[in-house]
């Protein structure tokens, strides 16, 4: 009976959404940008588990295809802006046939690449941009209220170290890309107490322990965050760190949570590691996967039993093996070097608009194109430590920066055409 109310409210939601959907789609997205951690809320539906964010993204995909169907332009470029993501996909169903395996988890990568899609074919303009960054925003606080909730209920949802929705990792990774998204808002405000809500949640970030995460936010400072904040809000920024870690790193319960964040502990099988030892073995289980079928992979799916081949994975995990804990050795080692190239070639796309924004940014403080790009590099970098593939956030991070570029390199055009124009008239005239 309660499965069945799921399966029924699921429904529901699903067409209310995309009747929404059709005739709003942007609206819907800023929804699902807003409500990306919601993902990692498991509502069990038969022999599957369904979120409110899969019911957004679900509805909104199928909203899609019927503007696919009907022809709509803006809708077929996106699809051919994701073409090497829909190829790397194929690259995993001809690998199924070739190596004589199956995973029907396949199915969310393609919906997991869903935001990327609807966001390259809804935001257009420099206000769409905007908000659709105050959507990730919000994620973040969402992510941080959810964990501070159960905080101050006097049950963190993990000992030692600040979680929200997403888990350790990722609600570092949501959390401190909304921070970075408000700081490159606010880089130029000439008031240091407009800082004051970013440098929380900033904190907020860092209270995870991810050191995948500070390293993220760090990437990003150097790639787009520096060009867009102002000296004086950068030295403000600097001197708010110094004396806050001096305050946080006087406190001998704090160091001691800093200091036991890289501190073996012992494992079922009775041998201390820490997560820098189980990354080590993951990589040489990784490499032999690689080394076995370098073009075709092993198969989606297939590295977390694979990993059971080394003897100690398979006693310090109980046979449940591990995963990759890092994207790109995902696809390498189960999509093998093709699935790579066409994710690589993706993202390649990136790299003539970002070079040309981020030249820009230096000199215009754009804020706009700050707050769009900002957190793409935080998001590539992050992966390099967890699994992003089917995760929302990844995409509609990287999606709200490739629409960005788009929208930077259009609102170039007219200026450089009046450019043109006027040096054509000076050139008559004299």
């Amino acid at each position: 009976m309660h499965d069945s109310l799921i399966v029924v409210a699921a429904i529901l939601g699903i067409v209310c959404i995309f009747s929404i959907a059709l005739s709003h789609p942007r609206l819907v997205l800023y929804l699902i940008l807003a409500l990306c951690p919601t993902q990692f809320v498991f509502i069990p539906l038969s022999t599957f588990f369904i979120s409110p964010a899969d019911v957004l993204v679900l509805a909104a995909a199928g909203a899609f295809i019927v503007r696919l169907a009907a022809g709509s332009r803006s809708s077929l470029v996106a699809i051919w802006k994701h073409r090497y993501l829909f190829m790397m996909v194929g690259v995993y169903l001809l690998g199924f046939v070739i190596l004589d395996v199956f995973s029907r988890t396949l199915l969310r990568v393609l919906i997991g690449i869903s935001p990327s899609i609807l966001a390259y074919e809804v935001l257009r303009t420099r206000s769409h941009v905007r908000r659709a960054a105050v959507a990730l925003v919000c994620a973040g606080f969402l992510d941080a209220a959810y964990g501070l909730l159960f905080y101050f209920m006097g049950s963190p949802l993990y000992p030692g170290r600040f979680s929200g929705m997403s888990g350790v990792n990722f609600s570092a990774t949501a959390i401190l890309t909304a921070a970075a998204i408000m700081f490159a808002r606010r880089g130029l405000a000439r008031n240091w107490t407009s800082l004051t809500r970013p440098g929380i949640l900033a904190t907020i970030g860092v209270a995870t322990l991810s050191q995948g995460g500070v390293f993220a936010f760090l990437v990003s400072w150097v790639v787009v965050l520096r060009r867009a904040v102002s000296r004086r809000n950068t030295m403000r920024m600097v001197l708010a760190i110094v004396i806050l870690g001096i305050l946080v790193l006087s406190s001998a319960t704090v160091r001691d949570r800093f200091a036991s964040r890289n501190r073996r502990t012992t494992e079922i099988d009775g041998v201390a590691r820490n997560s820098a030892d189980v990354r080590l073995m993951i990589l040489g289980v990784a490499w032999r996967a690689f080394s076995a079928s370098p073009v075709w992979g092993i198969g989606y799916g297939q590295f977390q039993s694979f990993s059971n081949t080394n003897p100690d994975i398979l006693t310090s995990t109980g046979g449940e093996g591990y995963g990759t804990h890092n994207t790109y050795i995902e696809i390498l080692v189960e999509g093998g070097l093709l699935a790579f190239l066409c994710f690589t070639l993706h993202f390649a796309q990136y790299v003539p608009g970002l070079r040309r924004v981020l030249s820009e940014l230096t000199s215009s403080k754009n804020p706009v194109a700050a707050s769009g790009l900002v957190g793409v590099p935080l998001v590539l970098v992050a992966a390099t430590l967890s699994n992003a593939l089917l995760v929302y956030h990844f995409w509609a991070v990287c999606g709200l920066g490739l629409a960005c570029l788009r929208v930077e390199h259009e609102a170039e055009q007219p200026v450089h055409a009046a450019h043109v124009s006027l040096l054509k008239a000076v050139s008559v005239t004299s």
